[in-house]
């Protein structure tokens, strides 16, 4: 995936830890790219038959991306975010997905140097 994001504004919260000013900055996001969907199924019956089924898929994927971070000290910021992200369909055998999509909620800390 290639994403890209934008700082929205920045706006002071105040003073934080020490003599700190804390700032909250949303961003909003959007990536490209793609996925190669994968499955083998297997089926074992008791008449000592077997076999495996293999798919595999290679789709286009976007994500779309919101979030906020805030500045807690000179040097450390709380990132809480949100990703939406579409893999395409997917059609393994005998199962049809009509779109494998995500939801994924992120909580991270960065450190500027």
């Amino acid at each position: 995936m290639a994403n890209g994001y934008w700082d929205i504004a920045t706006v002071s919260l105040g003073h934080g830890f020490g003599d700190t000013e804390m700032t909250l900055t949303p961003y909003v996001g959007a990536g490209v790219g793609g996925t190669i969907l994968y499955t083998k199924i297997t089926n074992t019956n008791t008449q000592a038959r077997s076999y495996a089924h293999t798919s595999e898929e290679h789709n286009f994927t976007w994500a779309a991306m919101a979030g906020a971070a805030v500045q807690v000290t000179e040097t450390t910021a709380i990132d809480v975010g949100y990703r939406y992200q579409d893999m395409g369909p997917f059609y393994p055998s005998r199962l049809y997905t009509d779109d494998l999509t995500a939801h994924d909620l992120r909580i991270g800390l960065r450190y500027s140097f």
